[in-house]
Formats: structure tokens, sequence, C-alpha cells
């Protein structure tokens, strides 16, 4: 059997948004995988310090973070792309004029701002992140480096002048409800699985990418011959998906993997 490389989102794919956890059938299924002789890896938009710690509970062949920012393979840094200083003073300086929230996300760290935004949802994602650690050292005004980041906006905000002012360094990922992920430009989830097809000689026929959101979008669009949309998945993925499986609870990953006869 020819090796196959299977990617995989975190939130609503590996791990539960219900539970916070990953089902022992996923696991189980993903060391069969594995014995199997394929290659298994998170291709996710988090950042590499708020990867769940649950992720460890198998030994994935690399974890690809911040929409193909920065990857790393059996703990070997591949490759990284940073945003300079000067940039991440002008994002936030563009973000207060435009009168939206938002978070940076760096490799060690993540930064917030210095006020209680009026946005729930942040608030809520700083309080996760502070109960695992991040979050706390630097304010988003103090922010030394950054990989990518989230915006969070309203009725109250100027989006429109505020993407003239990203469109040339960043794309916009439009995750629903007034959020949006910045990603810089040329880097996302289908680069992440150029360089790993690349680097393990690896045919596009070979491969299996799995997700749930509008993030996973570029995995979907990017030639994959496999692309497995879980079973509450966004509808922009179904131009792409190629097989839709059960949910996350419902033991969506071992169904999929077993269908697909990769188990």
């Amino acid at each position: 059997m020819e090796q196959k490389a299977l990617f995989f989102d975190i939130d609503g794919t590996i791990i539960s948004e219900k539970t916070q956890q990953i089902p022992d059938s996923a696991i189980q299924a993903l060391e069969n995988v594995r014995n199997n002789g394929h290659l298994t890896f998170i291709n996710t938009g988090r950042t590499y310090c708020c990867l769940p710690k649950q992720l460890f509970q198998f030994q994935w062949d690399g974890f690809l973070c911040g929409c193909g920012t920065r990857l790393l393979c059996h703990d070997h840094l591949l490759f990284c792309t940073t945003l300079s200083r000067y940039l991440v003073s002008r994002i936030i300086g563009w973000m207060k004029e435009a009168n939206v929230d938002g978070i940076l996300e760096g490799t060690k760290n993540v930064y917030f701002p210095q006020e209680t935004s009026r946005f729930t949802r942040l608030e809520e994602i700083r309080t996760d992140f502070g109960d695992l650690g991040l979050g706390d050292a630097q304010t988003l005004e103090q922010c030394p480096e950054a990989d990518k980041f989230v915006l969070f906006s309203d009725h109250h905000s100027d989006l429109d002048s505020l993407f003239t002012h990203l469109a040339p360094f960043f794309s916009i990922i439009d995750r629903r409800n007034g959020f949006y992920e910045i990603v810089p430009m040329g880097y996302s989830k289908a680069t992440a699985i150029d360089f790993i097809c690349k680097k393990y000689h690896i045919d596009k026929e070979n491969t299996y990418v799995f997700g749930d959101s509008t993030n996973d979008l570029p995995m979907f669009s990017c030639g994959a011959k496999h692309c497995i949309a879980m079973g509450n998945h966004d509808a922009a993925l179904n131009p792409y998906a190629t097989f839709v499986t059960k949910t996350v609870e419902e033991d969506g990953i071992a169904h999929a993997l077993s269908q697909l006869e990769l188990i």
C-alpha cells in the first residue's frame, strides 16, 4: 500500500467542542493508521503555544500551525514566518481606527487588548487561554511578535477601511458572525500541505484532509483527492467534500478512516 498523508483540523474535527476531548475511538483509529505506515499531521489555525494538551495523547508526525506559518515535524522546525514589529504596530493602529478588537497570536504567547473588550467571545477566549497560562505576560499593545491574528467586529466597526489596509499583506478568512482570521499573504493550510507533500514525496492522490469550518477551505481546495467534512461542518465546504462523516462525538474520525479503508 502506498504511503498516505492525513491532515486534521483541531476544533470540531479531532477535539469535540462539546466535551473538549478526543474520543477514544479516534485515538485508536489514528494509531492503526500510523501502524499501517501512513503519516498524520495536525493542520491548524492555532499557533504553537495554543495547541491543546489533549493532542499529545497521540504521537503525530507533525504540527502545521498558524495556517501554514510554522511547520514542525518530529520536533524539528521545518519552516516559520513572523510579522515584523513595524507591521504589528500598524495593525494595532488600524484596529483601533476601525473600532474592532483582536488577538495577536504568536509562537510563544497570545496578546489581548489591555482593556476589557465589548466582545463577549474575545473575553471568553481570554479566560480560556488564561487557564492555560497564556495571554497574561504582555498586552496586545505591547506585543513583541506575532504569526497571525483574529478580529472581532460589529455594526460599530469600519471593516471596509480596515480591510483596505490589510489586503496588501494578508488573507482574510470570514469565520462568521463578525469573527475574522487574518493570515499573512501566501500562507495557508494549503501551503502547509504542499510543503509536506513535497518533503515526503506524496502525491495529492494520496492526501486526505479532515475539517469542519471555513478556515479549512484552503485544505479542501488545494487539490487533495480525499476531502472529509465532519458531520456538523460549515456549508462552505460542501463543493469540495468527497466524503461526509459523522460528528466528532459520534466517532466521526474512526468512521471515516474505516470507510476509506485506511484502517
